[in-house]
Protein backbone atom coordinates (compact mmCIF):
# COMPACT_ATOMS: atom_id res chain seq x y z
CA UNK A 1 0.00 0.00 0.00
CA UNK A 2 1.83 3.13 -0.91
CA UNK A 3 0.89 7.05 -0.68
CA UNK A 4 -2.03 6.45 2.18
CA UNK A 5 -3.03 9.41 3.46
CA UNK A 6 -5.58 11.09 5.48
CA UNK A 7 -5.40 14.94 3.89
CA UNK A 8 -8.43 15.37 1.79
CA UNK A 9 -8.17 13.92 -1.30
CA UNK A 10 -4.98 12.98 -1.34
CA UNK A 11 -5.07 9.90 -3.51
CA UNK A 12 -2.89 6.57 -2.38
CA UNK A 13 -2.67 2.76 -3.88
CA UNK A 14 -3.26 -0.87 -2.97
CA UNK A 15 -2.35 -3.99 -4.56
CA UNK A 16 -3.15 -7.11 -2.00
CA UNK A 17 -3.04 -10.83 -2.67
CA UNK A 18 -4.47 -13.36 -0.17
CA UNK A 19 -4.34 -17.02 -0.39
CA UNK A 20 -7.50 -19.26 0.10
CA UNK A 21 -7.97 -22.07 2.63
CA UNK A 22 -9.92 -23.52 -0.14
CA UNK A 23 -7.21 -23.17 -2.85
CA UNK A 24 -6.86 -20.00 -5.10
CA UNK A 25 -6.52 -16.39 -4.43
CA UNK A 26 -7.67 -13.49 -3.95
CA UNK A 27 -6.16 -9.84 -4.98
CA UNK A 28 -7.59 -6.60 -4.26
CA UNK A 29 -5.97 -3.54 -6.28
CA UNK A 30 -6.70 -0.20 -6.89
CA UNK A 31 -6.69 3.41 -5.48
CA UNK A 32 -7.50 4.75 -2.25
CA UNK A 33 -9.11 8.16 -0.69
CA UNK A 34 -9.14 8.02 2.92
CA UNK A 35 -11.05 11.65 3.71
CA UNK A 36 -13.88 11.79 2.38
CA UNK A 37 -13.69 7.71 1.84
CA UNK A 38 -13.18 7.03 -1.66
CA UNK A 39 -11.98 2.95 -3.04
CA UNK A 40 -12.12 2.21 -6.49
CA UNK A 41 -10.41 -0.84 -7.86
CA UNK A 42 -10.65 -3.92 -8.95
CA UNK A 43 -11.03 -7.73 -7.29
CA UNK A 44 -9.46 -11.17 -8.83
CA UNK A 45 -10.64 -13.99 -7.81
CA UNK A 46 -8.79 -17.07 -9.26
CA UNK A 47 -8.85 -20.87 -8.65
CA UNK A 48 -10.85 -21.25 -5.70
CA UNK A 49 -11.77 -24.77 -4.65
CA UNK A 50 -15.47 -25.33 -3.63
CA UNK A 51 -15.09 -28.74 -2.49
CA UNK A 52 -13.11 -27.14 0.72
CA UNK A 53 -15.26 -24.10 1.28
CA UNK A 54 -18.45 -26.38 1.33
CA UNK A 55 -17.07 -27.63 4.58
CA UNK A 56 -18.17 -24.24 6.31
CA UNK A 57 -22.30 -26.01 5.81
CA UNK A 58 -21.24 -29.79 4.80
CA UNK A 59 -23.21 -30.74 8.38
CA UNK A 60 -26.50 -29.27 7.73
CA UNK A 61 -26.73 -31.28 4.13
CA UNK A 62 -26.68 -35.19 3.21
CA UNK A 63 -24.58 -34.48 0.19
CA UNK A 64 -21.49 -32.69 -0.39
CA UNK A 65 -19.60 -30.17 -2.77
CA UNK A 66 -16.91 -32.63 -4.55
CA UNK A 67 -15.40 -30.17 -7.51
CA UNK A 68 -16.14 -27.02 -8.74
CA UNK A 69 -13.63 -23.89 -9.84
CA UNK A 70 -14.79 -20.35 -8.79
CA UNK A 71 -13.05 -17.50 -10.49
CA UNK A 72 -14.42 -13.68 -10.83
CA UNK A 73 -13.22 -10.15 -11.84
CA UNK A 74 -15.08 -7.24 -10.05
CA UNK A 75 -14.94 -3.79 -10.55
CA UNK A 76 -15.91 -1.79 -7.45
CA UNK A 77 -16.70 1.58 -6.41
CA UNK A 78 -16.99 2.59 -2.68
CA UNK A 79 -17.80 5.91 -1.29
CA UNK A 80 -19.19 8.02 1.52
CA UNK A 81 -21.78 10.60 0.89
CA UNK A 82 -24.98 12.00 2.69
CA UNK A 83 -23.68 10.11 5.52
CA UNK A 84 -24.30 6.77 3.91
CA UNK A 85 -21.75 4.05 2.80
CA UNK A 86 -22.04 3.73 -1.84
CA UNK A 87 -21.24 0.42 -3.11
CA UNK A 88 -20.92 -0.13 -6.64
CA UNK A 89 -19.74 -3.17 -9.03
CA UNK A 90 -19.68 -2.95 -12.44
CA UNK A 91 -18.33 -4.63 -15.65
CA UNK A 92 -17.66 -7.86 -13.72
CA UNK A 93 -17.82 -11.54 -14.21
CA UNK A 94 -18.05 -14.48 -12.19
CA UNK A 95 -16.90 -18.18 -13.28
CA UNK A 96 -17.48 -21.11 -12.08
CA UNK A 97 -16.27 -24.98 -13.69
CA UNK A 98 -16.58 -28.61 -12.89
CA UNK A 99 -18.99 -27.75 -10.10
CA UNK A 100 -20.65 -31.12 -9.33
CA UNK A 101 -22.31 -32.41 -5.78
CA UNK A 102 -22.63 -36.03 -4.61
CA UNK A 103 -24.60 -37.33 -2.01
CA UNK A 104 -22.73 -38.36 0.83
CA UNK A 105 -23.01 -42.21 0.36
CA UNK A 106 -23.00 -42.27 -3.26
CA UNK A 107 -20.31 -41.75 -5.90
CA UNK A 108 -22.65 -40.66 -8.77
CA UNK A 109 -23.00 -36.75 -9.24
CA UNK A 110 -26.54 -35.33 -8.11
CA UNK A 111 -25.42 -31.90 -10.14
CA UNK A 112 -23.36 -31.34 -12.46
CA UNK A 113 -22.11 -28.04 -14.60
CA UNK A 114 -19.70 -27.58 -17.06
CA UNK A 115 -19.24 -24.13 -16.92
CA UNK A 116 -21.47 -21.37 -15.54
CA UNK A 117 -20.53 -17.74 -16.37
CA UNK A 118 -22.42 -14.09 -14.87
CA UNK A 119 -20.99 -11.54 -17.26
CA UNK A 120 -20.98 -8.48 -17.03
CA UNK A 121 -22.64 -7.45 -13.74
CA UNK A 122 -23.75 -4.57 -12.45
CA UNK A 123 -24.82 -3.77 -8.39
CA UNK A 124 -25.33 -0.72 -6.04
CA UNK A 125 -26.37 -0.12 -2.48
CA UNK A 126 -28.47 1.18 -0.77
CA UNK A 127 -30.46 1.70 -4.37
CA UNK A 128 -30.64 -2.04 -4.52
CA UNK A 129 -30.22 -2.36 -8.15
CA UNK A 130 -28.39 -5.04 -10.04
CA UNK A 131 -28.14 -5.93 -13.41
CA UNK A 132 -26.72 -8.71 -15.70
CA UNK A 133 -26.38 -9.04 -18.97
CA UNK A 134 -26.41 -12.75 -19.69
CA UNK A 135 -26.02 -16.01 -16.96
CA UNK A 136 -25.12 -18.85 -19.15
CA UNK A 137 -25.14 -22.63 -17.76
CA UNK A 138 -23.49 -24.97 -20.25
CA UNK A 139 -23.16 -29.03 -19.66
CA UNK A 140 -25.52 -29.07 -16.91
CA UNK A 141 -27.09 -32.45 -15.00
CA UNK A 142 -28.97 -33.45 -12.81
CA UNK A 143 -30.34 -36.84 -10.55
CA UNK A 144 -33.10 -37.16 -9.05
CA UNK A 145 -34.95 -40.15 -7.69
CA UNK A 146 -38.03 -41.34 -5.34
CA UNK A 147 -37.21 -43.30 -2.32
CA UNK A 148 -39.51 -46.88 -2.05
CA UNK A 149 -41.59 -45.19 0.21
CA UNK A 150 -42.16 -41.81 -2.56
CA UNK A 151 -40.15 -39.89 -0.73
CA UNK A 152 -38.23 -37.21 -3.20
CA UNK A 153 -34.49 -37.17 -3.25
CA UNK A 154 -33.92 -33.55 -2.29
CA UNK A 155 -36.27 -33.97 1.26
CA UNK A 156 -33.85 -36.57 1.67
CA UNK A 157 -30.77 -35.03 0.86
CA UNK A 158 -31.55 -31.68 2.47
CA UNK A 159 -33.28 -32.42 6.32
CA UNK A 160 -36.38 -30.66 7.31
CA UNK A 161 -34.18 -28.52 9.64
CA UNK A 162 -32.59 -26.97 6.98
CA UNK A 163 -34.82 -26.23 4.60
CA UNK A 164 -36.68 -24.59 7.59
CA UNK A 165 -33.56 -22.41 7.59
CA UNK A 166 -33.25 -21.61 4.21
CA UNK A 167 -36.79 -20.53 4.43
CA UNK A 168 -36.86 -18.29 7.48
CA UNK A 169 -33.44 -16.67 5.79
CA UNK A 170 -35.08 -16.03 2.90
CA UNK A 171 -37.98 -14.24 4.44
CA UNK A 172 -35.89 -12.61 6.90
CA UNK A 173 -34.04 -10.86 3.80
CA UNK A 174 -37.21 -10.57 1.94
CA UNK A 175 -38.50 -8.51 4.41
CA UNK A 176 -35.56 -6.03 4.50
CA UNK A 177 -34.73 -5.95 0.93
CA UNK A 178 -36.56 -5.14 -2.43
CA UNK A 179 -34.24 -6.03 -4.41
CA UNK A 180 -34.64 -3.98 -8.61
CA UNK A 181 -32.97 -7.06 -10.85
CA UNK A 182 -32.38 -7.85 -14.26
CA UNK A 183 -31.39 -10.32 -16.72
CA UNK A 184 -30.44 -10.12 -20.07
CA UNK A 185 -30.28 -13.32 -20.99
CA UNK A 186 -30.41 -16.42 -18.92
CA UNK A 187 -29.80 -19.67 -21.07
CA UNK A 188 -28.83 -23.02 -20.30
CA UNK A 189 -27.93 -25.63 -22.99
CA UNK A 190 -26.58 -29.07 -23.63
CA UNK A 191 -28.48 -30.09 -20.35
CA UNK A 192 -30.08 -33.29 -18.91
CA UNK A 193 -32.05 -34.74 -16.49
CA UNK A 194 -32.75 -38.24 -15.12
CA UNK A 195 -35.57 -39.08 -12.86
CA UNK A 196 -35.60 -42.99 -11.01
CA UNK A 197 -38.40 -43.71 -9.43
CA UNK A 198 -38.13 -46.81 -6.54
CA UNK A 199 -41.14 -46.93 -5.81
CA UNK A 200 -41.65 -49.49 -8.05
CA UNK A 201 -39.65 -53.29 -7.30
CA UNK A 202 -37.62 -52.76 -10.25
CA UNK A 203 -36.56 -49.02 -10.53
CA UNK A 204 -38.11 -46.99 -13.65
CA UNK A 205 -36.11 -44.31 -15.04
CA UNK A 206 -36.91 -41.42 -17.30
CA UNK A 207 -34.09 -39.23 -19.01
CA UNK A 208 -34.17 -36.16 -20.38
CA UNK A 209 -31.42 -35.25 -22.75
CA UNK A 210 -30.25 -32.14 -25.17
CA UNK A 211 -32.29 -29.97 -23.08
CA UNK A 212 -32.27 -25.82 -23.75
CA UNK A 213 -33.90 -23.31 -21.82
CA UNK A 214 -33.92 -19.96 -22.92
CA UNK A 215 -35.27 -16.57 -20.95
CA UNK A 216 -35.13 -12.71 -21.79
CA UNK A 217 -35.44 -9.82 -20.36
CA UNK A 218 -35.89 -11.20 -16.99
CA UNK A 219 -37.32 -8.70 -14.38
CA UNK A 220 -37.92 -8.60 -10.78
CA UNK A 221 -40.55 -5.25 -11.99
CA UNK A 222 -44.19 -5.84 -11.30
CA UNK A 223 -45.88 -7.20 -14.61
CA UNK A 224 -43.01 -7.46 -16.33
CA UNK A 225 -43.15 -10.20 -19.56
CA UNK A 226 -39.84 -12.25 -19.93
CA UNK A 227 -39.63 -14.17 -23.30
CA UNK A 228 -39.08 -18.09 -22.95
CA UNK A 229 -38.05 -20.60 -25.06
CA UNK A 230 -37.10 -24.16 -24.21
CA UNK A 231 -36.73 -27.83 -25.87
CA UNK A 232 -35.67 -31.30 -24.80
CA UNK A 233 -35.55 -34.98 -25.75
CA UNK A 234 -37.54 -37.08 -23.73
CA UNK A 235 -36.63 -40.66 -23.53
CA UNK A 236 -36.03 -41.86 -27.63
CA UNK A 237 -36.81 -40.10 -30.58
CA UNK A 238 -39.46 -37.77 -28.72
CA UNK A 239 -38.62 -34.06 -28.36
CA UNK A 240 -40.55 -31.64 -26.62
CA UNK A 241 -40.59 -27.93 -26.96
CA UNK A 242 -42.02 -24.42 -25.79
CA UNK A 243 -42.02 -20.88 -27.01
CA UNK A 244 -43.88 -18.18 -25.31
CA UNK A 245 -43.71 -15.68 -22.67
CA UNK A 246 -44.13 -15.07 -18.49
CA UNK A 247 -44.85 -13.06 -16.02
CA UNK A 248 -43.03 -13.68 -12.73
CA UNK A 249 -45.39 -11.63 -10.35
CA UNK A 250 -48.13 -12.71 -10.55
CA UNK A 251 -46.80 -15.72 -12.14
CA UNK A 252 -48.42 -16.16 -15.41
CA UNK A 253 -47.01 -18.03 -18.84
CA UNK A 254 -48.46 -18.36 -22.03
CA UNK A 255 -46.30 -21.04 -24.79
CA UNK A 256 -46.97 -22.62 -27.63
CA UNK A 257 -45.85 -25.77 -26.48
CA UNK A 258 -45.48 -29.17 -28.79
CA UNK A 259 -44.67 -32.93 -27.87
CA UNK A 260 -43.56 -35.01 -31.15
CA UNK A 261 -42.88 -39.11 -30.80
CA UNK A 262 -43.22 -39.48 -27.25
CA UNK A 263 -42.79 -43.27 -27.03
CA UNK A 264 -45.27 -45.05 -24.85
CA UNK A 265 -43.69 -48.45 -23.83
CA UNK A 266 -41.20 -46.55 -21.59
CA UNK A 267 -44.77 -45.76 -19.34
CA UNK A 268 -45.60 -49.32 -19.35
CA UNK A 269 -44.83 -49.72 -15.59
CA UNK A 270 -47.29 -46.85 -14.61
CA UNK A 271 -49.92 -48.16 -16.83
CA UNK A 272 -49.89 -51.40 -14.65
CA UNK A 273 -50.27 -50.04 -12.06
CA UNK A 274 -53.41 -48.36 -12.23
CA UNK A 275 -55.15 -51.10 -14.53
CA UNK A 276 -54.35 -54.57 -16.35
CA UNK A 277 -52.94 -53.49 -19.37
CA UNK A 278 -50.08 -54.51 -21.07
CA UNK A 279 -48.59 -51.06 -23.08
CA UNK A 280 -46.12 -52.26 -25.92
CA UNK A 281 -45.70 -49.50 -28.08
CA UNK A 282 -47.46 -46.52 -29.21
CA UNK A 283 -46.43 -42.84 -30.47
CA UNK A 284 -48.01 -39.79 -28.89
CA UNK A 285 -48.12 -36.33 -30.16
CA UNK A 286 -49.67 -32.71 -29.19
CA UNK A 287 -49.00 -29.50 -30.07
CA UNK A 288 -50.80 -26.23 -29.20
CA UNK A 289 -50.66 -23.27 -26.69
CA UNK A 290 -50.96 -24.01 -22.86
CA UNK A 291 -51.44 -21.01 -20.04
CA UNK A 292 -50.46 -20.86 -16.74
CA UNK A 293 -53.19 -17.97 -14.71
CA UNK A 294 -52.40 -16.12 -11.47
CA UNK A 295 -53.73 -17.52 -8.36
CA UNK A 296 -57.01 -15.57 -8.14
CA UNK A 297 -58.25 -16.11 -12.12
CA UNK A 298 -59.86 -19.17 -12.46
CA UNK A 299 -58.91 -21.80 -14.94
CA UNK A 300 -55.95 -21.61 -13.65
CA UNK A 301 -54.25 -23.80 -15.86
CA UNK A 302 -55.63 -24.16 -19.82
CA UNK A 303 -54.32 -26.21 -22.63
CA UNK A 304 -56.05 -25.54 -26.35
CA UNK A 305 -54.23 -27.70 -29.00
CA UNK A 306 -54.65 -31.18 -30.66
CA UNK A 307 -53.49 -34.93 -29.94
CA UNK A 308 -53.12 -37.66 -31.81
CA UNK A 309 -51.49 -41.57 -30.53
CA UNK A 310 -50.45 -43.91 -33.65
CA UNK A 311 -48.88 -47.29 -33.80
CA UNK A 312 -50.65 -48.11 -30.47
CA UNK A 313 -50.22 -51.89 -29.24
CA UNK A 314 -52.19 -52.45 -25.90
CA UNK A 315 -53.34 -56.26 -24.28
CA UNK A 316 -55.32 -56.52 -21.19
CA UNK A 317 -53.67 -59.08 -19.15
CA UNK A 318 -56.71 -60.29 -16.92
CA UNK A 319 -56.70 -63.10 -19.98
CA UNK A 320 -54.00 -62.45 -21.56
CA UNK A 321 -55.98 -61.86 -24.66
CA UNK A 322 -56.87 -58.32 -27.15
CA UNK A 323 -59.96 -56.72 -25.59
CA UNK A 324 -59.27 -53.19 -27.61
CA UNK A 325 -57.25 -53.04 -31.06
CA UNK A 326 -56.07 -49.88 -31.82
CA UNK A 327 -55.16 -47.96 -34.79
CA UNK A 328 -54.67 -44.13 -35.07
CA UNK A 329 -56.63 -41.82 -32.91
CA UNK A 330 -56.31 -38.08 -33.89
CA UNK A 331 -58.39 -34.97 -31.78
CA UNK A 332 -58.81 -31.65 -32.48
CA UNK A 333 -60.13 -28.40 -30.74
CA UNK A 334 -59.17 -30.09 -27.35
CA UNK A 335 -59.89 -26.66 -24.65
CA UNK A 336 -58.70 -28.47 -21.03
CA UNK A 337 -58.86 -26.63 -18.29
CA UNK A 338 -57.50 -27.46 -14.56
CA UNK A 339 -58.81 -25.75 -11.30
CA UNK A 340 -61.89 -25.88 -11.69
CA UNK A 341 -61.80 -29.10 -14.14
CA UNK A 342 -63.51 -28.64 -17.54
CA UNK A 343 -62.86 -30.82 -21.05
CA UNK A 344 -64.50 -29.64 -24.11
CA UNK A 345 -63.19 -31.60 -27.58
CA UNK A 346 -64.46 -30.51 -31.07
CA UNK A 347 -63.72 -33.68 -32.91
CA UNK A 348 -62.15 -37.32 -32.33
CA UNK A 349 -61.47 -39.40 -35.78
CA UNK A 350 -60.37 -43.19 -34.66
CA UNK A 351 -59.08 -45.25 -37.58
CA UNK A 352 -58.60 -48.97 -37.89
CA UNK A 353 -59.79 -49.67 -33.95
CA UNK A 354 -61.87 -52.72 -32.76
CA UNK A 355 -63.53 -53.54 -29.38
CA UNK A 356 -62.65 -58.09 -29.23
CA UNK A 357 -65.12 -59.54 -26.77
CA UNK A 358 -64.09 -63.11 -26.44
CA UNK A 359 -66.10 -65.91 -23.65
CA UNK A 360 -63.61 -68.52 -22.18
CA UNK A 361 -64.50 -71.82 -21.78
CA UNK A 362 -65.93 -71.53 -18.45
CA UNK A 363 -68.18 -68.95 -19.91
CA UNK A 364 -66.65 -66.10 -18.26
CA UNK A 365 -66.16 -62.82 -20.43
CA UNK A 366 -63.09 -60.88 -21.23
CA UNK A 367 -64.39 -57.39 -20.95
CA UNK A 368 -66.07 -58.15 -17.57
CA UNK A 369 -62.99 -59.60 -16.22
CA UNK A 370 -61.15 -56.38 -17.70
CA UNK A 371 -63.60 -54.34 -16.23
CA UNK A 372 -63.71 -56.42 -12.52
CA UNK A 373 -59.76 -56.27 -12.12
CA UNK A 374 -59.62 -52.67 -13.08
CA UNK A 375 -61.57 -51.76 -9.93
CA UNK A 376 -59.08 -54.26 -8.16
CA UNK A 377 -56.17 -52.27 -9.73
CA UNK A 378 -57.57 -48.97 -8.84
CA UNK A 379 -57.29 -49.38 -5.27
CA UNK A 380 -60.15 -49.95 -1.91
CA UNK A 381 -62.78 -47.63 -3.27
CA UNK A 382 -61.73 -45.06 -1.10
CA UNK A 383 -62.12 -41.87 -3.18
CA UNK A 384 -59.36 -39.30 -2.50
CA UNK A 385 -61.25 -35.95 -1.05
CA UNK A 386 -58.48 -33.94 -2.30
CA UNK A 387 -59.36 -34.40 -6.00
CA UNK A 388 -63.31 -35.05 -4.83
CA UNK A 389 -63.81 -31.34 -3.49
CA UNK A 390 -61.03 -30.25 -6.26
CA UNK A 391 -63.39 -31.70 -9.31
CA UNK A 392 -66.92 -30.10 -10.77
CA UNK A 393 -70.02 -32.64 -10.48
CA UNK A 394 -70.57 -33.93 -13.80
CA UNK A 395 -73.38 -37.23 -14.24
CA UNK A 396 -71.54 -40.08 -12.34
CA UNK A 397 -69.03 -37.74 -10.66
CA UNK A 398 -67.02 -37.03 -13.23
CA UNK A 399 -65.99 -33.10 -14.46
CA UNK A 400 -67.61 -31.50 -17.19
CA UNK A 401 -66.19 -32.90 -20.49
CA UNK A 402 -67.88 -32.39 -23.98
CA UNK A 403 -66.85 -34.09 -27.08
CA UNK A 404 -69.05 -32.60 -30.30
CA UNK A 405 -68.13 -35.31 -33.00
CA UNK A 406 -66.47 -39.04 -32.72
CA UNK A 407 -65.69 -40.24 -36.22
CA UNK A 408 -65.04 -43.67 -37.03
CA UNK A 409 -63.08 -45.06 -39.95
CA UNK A 410 -62.68 -48.67 -40.84
CA UNK A 411 -63.11 -50.08 -37.00
CA UNK A 412 -64.15 -53.50 -35.93
CA UNK A 413 -65.51 -55.92 -33.60
CA UNK A 414 -65.24 -59.29 -32.93
CA UNK A 415 -66.97 -62.00 -31.11
CA UNK A 416 -65.57 -65.46 -30.34
CA UNK A 417 -67.03 -67.86 -28.15
CA UNK A 418 -65.57 -70.88 -26.79
CA UNK A 419 -68.33 -72.52 -24.96
CA UNK A 420 -70.07 -73.62 -28.53
CA UNK A 421 -69.21 -77.12 -29.49
CA UNK A 422 -67.29 -75.74 -32.41
CA UNK A 423 -65.09 -72.55 -31.85
CA UNK A 424 -67.05 -69.67 -32.63
CA UNK A 425 -66.09 -66.05 -34.47
CA UNK A 426 -67.87 -63.68 -36.03
CA UNK A 427 -66.49 -60.20 -37.09
CA UNK A 428 -67.92 -57.18 -38.25
CA UNK A 429 -66.03 -54.97 -40.45
CA UNK A 430 -65.70 -51.53 -41.91
CA UNK A 431 -67.00 -50.03 -39.24
CA UNK A 432 -67.75 -46.35 -40.41
CA UNK A 433 -69.92 -43.69 -38.33
CA UNK A 434 -70.16 -40.90 -35.94
CA UNK A 435 -71.56 -40.12 -32.24
CA UNK A 436 -71.93 -36.88 -31.43
CA UNK A 437 -72.79 -34.90 -28.58
CA UNK A 438 -70.76 -36.56 -25.91
CA UNK A 439 -71.33 -34.70 -22.25
CA UNK A 440 -70.84 -35.91 -18.79
CA UNK A 441 -72.87 -33.16 -17.55
CA UNK A 442 -76.29 -33.53 -19.30
CA UNK A 443 -79.12 -36.47 -18.82
CA UNK A 444 -79.60 -36.40 -22.73
CA UNK A 445 -77.41 -39.22 -24.39
CA UNK A 446 -75.24 -39.26 -27.14
CA UNK A 447 -76.61 -39.51 -30.71
CA UNK A 448 -74.70 -42.51 -32.71
CA UNK A 449 -75.24 -43.44 -36.13
CA UNK A 450 -72.88 -46.60 -37.39
CA UNK A 451 -72.82 -48.59 -40.25
CA UNK A 452 -70.53 -52.22 -40.38
CA UNK A 453 -70.66 -55.17 -43.18
CA UNK A 454 -70.96 -58.85 -41.52
CA UNK A 455 -67.71 -60.67 -42.21
CA UNK A 456 -70.32 -63.62 -43.54
CA UNK A 457 -72.12 -61.54 -45.82
CA UNK A 458 -74.72 -59.05 -44.87
CA UNK A 459 -74.78 -55.47 -43.48
CA UNK A 460 -75.36 -53.62 -40.30
CA UNK A 461 -76.90 -50.78 -39.10
CA UNK A 462 -76.83 -48.85 -35.47
CA UNK A 463 -78.76 -45.50 -34.63
CA UNK A 464 -79.87 -44.21 -31.42
CA UNK A 465 -78.60 -42.24 -28.04
CA UNK A 466 -76.52 -43.74 -25.27
CA UNK A 467 -74.99 -42.64 -22.15
CA UNK A 468 -71.30 -43.88 -23.07
CA UNK A 469 -70.22 -43.32 -19.58
CA UNK A 470 -73.39 -45.70 -18.21
CA UNK A 471 -75.04 -47.39 -20.59
CA UNK A 472 -77.40 -49.26 -18.16
CA UNK A 473 -78.24 -45.62 -17.24
CA UNK A 474 -79.62 -45.02 -20.73
CA UNK A 475 -79.50 -46.93 -24.19
CA UNK A 476 -81.99 -46.37 -26.92
CA UNK A 477 -80.82 -48.05 -30.20
CA UNK A 478 -81.65 -49.33 -32.89
CA UNK A 479 -80.10 -52.30 -34.68
CA UNK A 480 -81.23 -53.15 -38.72
CA UNK A 481 -78.84 -55.88 -40.05
CA UNK A 482 -79.83 -57.20 -43.19
CA UNK A 483 -79.44 -60.18 -45.49
CA UNK A 484 -76.90 -61.84 -43.03
CA UNK A 485 -76.14 -65.85 -44.20
CA UNK A 486 -77.24 -68.07 -41.56
CA UNK A 487 -75.01 -71.28 -41.87
CA UNK A 488 -71.89 -69.22 -39.92
CA UNK A 489 -73.97 -69.07 -37.18
CA UNK A 490 -74.57 -73.05 -36.57
CA UNK A 491 -72.22 -73.36 -33.77
CA UNK A 492 -74.47 -70.41 -31.36
CA UNK A 493 -77.31 -72.22 -33.31
CA UNK A 494 -76.47 -75.59 -31.99
CA UNK A 495 -75.70 -74.67 -28.23
CA UNK A 496 -78.97 -72.37 -28.26
CA UNK A 497 -81.86 -74.94 -29.74
CA UNK A 498 -79.69 -77.91 -30.81
CA UNK A 499 -79.48 -77.98 -34.52
CA UNK A 500 -77.18 -76.64 -36.86
CA UNK A 501 -77.93 -74.03 -39.69
CA UNK A 502 -77.61 -75.63 -43.48
CA UNK A 503 -79.17 -72.63 -45.37
CA UNK A 504 -80.77 -69.53 -45.20
CA UNK A 505 -80.62 -65.66 -44.31
CA UNK A 506 -81.82 -62.94 -42.06
CA UNK A 507 -82.99 -59.64 -41.70
CA UNK A 508 -83.25 -58.10 -38.35
CA UNK A 509 -85.14 -55.07 -36.49
CA UNK A 510 -83.77 -54.69 -33.31
CA UNK A 511 -85.09 -51.54 -30.86
CA UNK A 512 -83.19 -52.02 -27.33
CA UNK A 513 -84.27 -49.47 -24.75
CA UNK A 514 -82.30 -49.27 -21.09
CA UNK A 515 -83.65 -47.33 -18.22
CA UNK A 516 -81.88 -47.43 -14.85
CA UNK A 517 -80.50 -50.58 -15.43
CA UNK A 518 -84.18 -52.18 -17.13
CA UNK A 519 -83.60 -53.92 -20.21
CA UNK A 520 -86.77 -54.00 -22.65
CA UNK A 521 -86.11 -55.00 -26.17
CA UNK A 522 -88.32 -55.86 -28.97
CA UNK A 523 -86.70 -58.08 -31.98
CA UNK A 524 -88.46 -58.11 -35.74
CA UNK A 525 -87.12 -60.87 -37.37
CA UNK A 526 -87.19 -62.17 -41.05
CA UNK A 527 -85.53 -65.80 -41.32
CA UNK A 528 -85.79 -66.97 -45.60
CA UNK A 529 -85.26 -70.35 -46.78
CA UNK A 530 -84.23 -71.66 -43.06
CA UNK A 531 -83.08 -75.50 -43.10
CA UNK A 532 -81.92 -77.04 -40.00
CA UNK A 533 -79.76 -79.56 -39.96
CA UNK A 534 -79.72 -83.20 -37.87
CA UNK A 535 -79.92 -82.91 -34.38
CA UNK A 536 -77.03 -82.76 -31.89
CA UNK A 537 -76.89 -85.09 -29.32
CA UNK A 538 -76.09 -82.89 -25.88
CA UNK A 539 -77.10 -80.05 -27.08
CA UNK A 540 -79.31 -77.08 -27.00
CA UNK A 541 -80.65 -75.03 -24.28
CA UNK A 542 -84.35 -75.97 -25.25
CA UNK A 543 -85.63 -79.25 -25.55
CA UNK A 544 -88.59 -78.85 -28.35
CA UNK A 545 -89.92 -80.11 -31.60
CA UNK A 546 -87.93 -77.17 -33.44
CA UNK A 547 -87.95 -78.33 -36.82
CA UNK A 548 -92.02 -79.00 -36.54
CA UNK A 549 -91.71 -74.59 -35.44
CA UNK A 550 -89.52 -74.05 -38.06
CA UNK A 551 -92.61 -75.75 -40.70
CA UNK A 552 -95.32 -74.45 -39.14
CA UNK A 553 -93.80 -70.72 -39.01
CA UNK A 554 -92.85 -70.56 -42.86
CA UNK A 555 -95.34 -68.75 -44.96
CA UNK A 556 -95.94 -70.07 -48.46
CA UNK A 557 -92.76 -67.66 -49.24
CA UNK A 558 -90.59 -70.12 -47.23
CA UNK A 559 -90.30 -66.62 -44.95
CA UNK A 560 -90.48 -66.92 -40.93
CA UNK A 561 -91.44 -63.63 -39.60
CA UNK A 562 -91.03 -63.28 -35.56
CA UNK A 563 -90.94 -60.30 -32.88
CA UNK A 564 -89.12 -61.82 -29.75
CA UNK A 565 -89.33 -59.38 -26.93
CA UNK A 566 -86.60 -60.21 -24.33
CA UNK A 567 -86.59 -57.94 -21.10
CA UNK A 568 -84.71 -58.24 -17.78
CA UNK A 569 -82.70 -56.71 -14.90
CA UNK A 570 -79.38 -56.03 -16.03
CA UNK A 571 -78.34 -55.63 -11.76
CA UNK A 572 -79.76 -59.38 -11.51
CA UNK A 573 -76.75 -61.29 -11.58
CA UNK A 574 -78.56 -64.42 -12.69
CA UNK A 575 -79.41 -62.26 -15.83
CA UNK A 576 -77.53 -63.59 -18.84
CA UNK A 577 -78.04 -62.87 -22.11
CA UNK A 578 -78.11 -66.08 -23.94
CA UNK A 579 -80.03 -67.23 -21.49
CA UNK A 580 -82.80 -64.54 -21.90
CA UNK A 581 -82.33 -65.43 -25.63
CA UNK A 582 -82.70 -69.04 -25.12
CA UNK A 583 -85.61 -68.26 -22.67
CA UNK A 584 -87.21 -66.21 -25.34
CA UNK A 585 -86.61 -68.57 -28.64
CA UNK A 586 -88.28 -71.52 -25.99
CA UNK A 587 -91.71 -69.62 -25.35
CA UNK A 588 -91.78 -68.80 -29.43
CA UNK A 589 -91.40 -72.25 -30.39
CA UNK A 590 -93.62 -73.39 -27.64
Amino acid sequence: MTDISTIPDEQGDNDITIGLAGGGTIRVRGEVVVEPLGLTGAVSLDKLGLAKTWELVEERFELRVTDGVVGADINYKISMGDEELHFEIHDSEFRVSDFAVQANEIDTDLIHADSVVVSNVMAQWPEQRVEVDALMVDGASAFLWLEPDGTPSWNVLVPKETQDEIVEAYEYVEERVTLEAKLGRFEVKNAGVRFEDRTFEEPVSLEVSDAGLTLTDVSTEQGSVWGIAASAAVGEGSRASADGTMVAMPLTLEADVALEGLQLAQFQDYVAKFAPLDLRAGIFETSGKARLAPKDETGKITYAGGLAVSGLDLNETVTGGTLLGWGDLEVGGINAVLEPTSLDVETVDIHDAGLEIAVAEDGTINLLEFFGALGKTEGDGTEDATSAEGAAEGEGGLPPAHIAHVELHNCYGRYTDATTMEPFERKIESVNGTITNISTDTTAGADLSIEAAVDSGGMVHVAGELDPFDYQRLTDVAVDIKEVTLPPMSPMSIKIIGFPLIDGSSTLDLEYQINDSQLVSTNHVEIADLELGEKVEGQGDINLPVKLGVSLLKDKNGVITLDVPIEGDLNNPEFVMTSAIAAAAKDLVG
